[in-house]
């Protein structure tokens, strides 16, 4: 850990520390709610510079700040933390060392940057107008991360939050901004069909789950085109499709399961109120207990 004390080099050292320090949390991410060792990592280099950590009911995560003017405005600069649990093939040198955890989504980097601000920021308190609270937030992949830190009521007095997410879309060096939401608000489903199997030489002795489960992937997919208005965006995407498990026998149930993302909380209500009326219809018409889980995001 290293105080960056040289003026003149300073941009330079502070490049070159922040990409080690990225690269060592790639090294060992954690998922969700897990963020122990990476939440000790960000205190450790805020603490050796005297950055403000403040003291909040979070279990993992944390929240600094930079005390300026203090008649100015309250900023936040938000980032998250938490991993993936998905297996790193990536080649790098600096690859996940747990199995199966890695960073596939940049929190590695945004936490880096955040921390790069908070390190120039503390460098220039003297001059800030106004308080500036750095935001390393939990369990941003389970969609609740959010809550806690809402929670604890530290962002009432904010007047503005800016939060990045990485876009490899972008040139390197290229920061995207727009008015209002960049990106959706994400909702999960999960469809379970519980029907009746048979010999496959004898469907007429069951009620096969798959024939339903292709009739709820053909109908929910008319919601968009059909139900939804052409000058809203929104997408649902099935992602998971299982039943059966040999090549003679009709089996009992099929499950499905995927994601719907919206920008607005009327067309949110809409696909939903849509996905239950859909199975609603398909569950008399084949006569079979079809269960919708729907696990709504809390961003919107």
């Amino acid at each position: 850990m290293k105080i960056f004390e040289s003026v003149d080099n300073q941009y330079s050292e502070l490049t070159q520390y922040l990409i080690q320090f990225r690269r060592e949390r790639h090294q060992y991410p954690e998922l969700s709610n897990q963020e122990v060792e990476t939440t000790k990592a960000l205190r450790a280099v805020l603490e050796q510079h005297q950055i403000t950590i403040l003291d909040l009911p979070l279990k993992t995560g944390l929240i600094a700040e930079i005390q300026g003017e203090p008649t100015g405005k309250i900023v936040v600069l938000r980032s998250d933390i938490d991993a993936l649990p998905i297996l790193e093939e990536s080649g790098v040198d600096y690859s996940s060392k747990k199995d199966g955890v890695m960073h596939a989504c940049g929190h590695d980097f945004h936490q880096t940057a955040a921390l790069g601000a908070a390190i120039l920021l503390k460098q220039r308190q003297a001059d800030l107008k106004g308080t500036v609270r750095i935001l390393f937030q939990a369990a941003e992949e389970t969609g609740l991360g959010a809550l806690d830190v809402i929670n604890t009521g530290v962002l009432n007095d904010a007047n503005v939050i800016f939060g990045i997410h990485n876009d490899p879309t972008l040139p390197v060096g290229v920061l995207g901004t727009k008015p209002n939401a960049l990106t959706a608000g994400v909702d999960r489903f999960e469809i379970k069909i519980n029907a009746k199997g048979a010999h496959a030489a004898r469907p007429h002795d069951g009620n096969d789950p798959i024939i339903i489960l292709a009739q709820l992937i053909n109908a929910v997919q008319s919601i968009m085109s059909r139900n939804v208005a052409s000058n809203e965006n929104a997408v649902v995407s099935i992602t998971q499709v299982h039943s059966g498990n040999t090549w003679n026998v009709i089996p009992d149930n099929a499950y499905l399961e995927g994601t719907v993302r919206s920008f607005n909380q009327a067309v949110r209500e809409q696909i939903e109120q849509r996905f239950r009326t859909i199975i609603d219809g398909i569950k008399l018409a084949f006569d079979a207990d079809i269960q919708l889980y729907w696990h709504a995001d809390h961003h919107l």
